[in-house]
């Protein structure tokens, strides 16, 4: 799981969408979460996407999936 974050969390999600159908936003707190399977995440890929479709992350970090995070 990445765990991004930006100014305008709906467009951050709108964009993270077109890499990947598995995105939450999670509005506690104030990030989006996107799931990839094991061992594709590409954060320096996730970045450069996000920067050249406008948006800028303020936060951006790879998590170990927990059970807060799955997704069903």
């Amino acid at each position: 799981m990445v765990e991004l974050s930006a100014p305008d969390l709906d467009a951050l999600a709108d964009v993270l969408k077109q890499l990947n159908e598995h995105v939450v936003i999670d509005g506690q707190l104030n990030t989006v979460q996107i799931t990839f399977p094991k061992g594709t995440a590409r954060l320096d890929e996730i970045n450069s996407f996000c920067f050249n479709n406008g948006i800028v992350l303020n936060h951006l970090i790879h998590e170990k999936e927990t059970a807060r995070s799955k997704i069903f």
